[in-house]
């Protein structure tokens, strides 16, 4: 299918293939607007809520492919939650960061352009991934307020920040994601850039591996300028080589 406008949420099936296309969801319903499942490909379109201030995240994918695609003004860019994906060449930016948001951790949504929840194999190549909130919609502009009791009613707790938490959250809420490769993206902002923070040494499997973190470069404005690249265990199973800041010098996994 090519060169469609959809006001709803979307959903690729195996076989399938999106492309040339704009999705902006119904302004309504709180979902990823695109859906990948295993063997569905989304290529060369636009993922922007028609309604950004609500929370609607960008593309959730079970497997398949997305290529060449531009994501915006959403919560969580992509979620990779099972299966083996292909992520390339895409350009996400401009998250939404809503406060208060019930429910959440600290009353405020935890946004990220990529987050990594189950899987094997991914492949996240090439892309370009800004870890900022956008000032336009949302909470990211305003100071924080509180009522009397201290409880969050709205602004960004960390005002004039701007930062998202993360260009990649490595998560392990449902599996331990392994064997991916994460290679030549272009990376900018975030609390850190790439999050290994739940991962700990493994998942008590022997010859578990995170795979391969190679060639990506940081702007080095993570972490409120304090070259956060990435954070976790330095005894993470996974190797990282070729990773380095806009300077040429280069990126570690610090300690969280």
């Amino acid at each position: 299918m090519s060169g469609v406008r959809f006001e709803g949420a979307v959903t690729v099936s195996a076989g399938g293939v999106l492309e040339n296309s704009v999705v902006v969801g119904d302004g309504v319903t709180k979902q990823a607007l695109v859906t990948i499942l295993d063997g569905g490909t989304v290529q060369d379109s636009t993922v922007r809520p028609q309604n950004p201030g609500q929370h609607v995240d960008g593309v959730r994918m079970a497997g398949g492919t997305l290529q060449r695609t531009r994501i915006s003004h959403v919560g969580d860019g992509i979620g990779l939650v099972r299966g083996t994906a292909v992520v390339d060449h895409n350009w996400v930016s401009d998250l939404v960061l809503l406060s208060p948001d019930p429910g959440r951790v600290n009353d405020h949504s935890h946004d990220d352009v990529i987050q990594i929840h189950g899987g094997a194999g991914h492949q996240i190549s090439y892309n370009r991934l800004d870890a900022w909130f956008t000032t336009e919609f949302g909470a990211a502009g305003k100071p924080v307020t509180r009522n009397a009791a201290g409880v969050l009613t709205g602004g960004n707790p960390r005002f004039p920040n701007t930062q998202a938490m993360s260009a990649i959250m490595f998560n392990n809420i449902t599996s331990f994601p392994e064997d991916l490769t994460v290679i030549g993206n272009w990376v900018a902002g975030g609390a850190a850039a790439f999050n290994f923070g739940g991962l700990g040494t493994g998942n008590s499997q022997p010859d578990y591996s995170l795979g391969i973190v190679a060639n990506n470069t940081f702007t080095g404005d993570q972490g409120n300028h304090r070259n956060l690249a990435a954070i976790g265990n330095p005894l993470l199973p996974v190797a990282w080589f070729g990773n380095a800041y806009t300077d040429g010098s280069l990126a570690k996994i610090a300690k969280s």
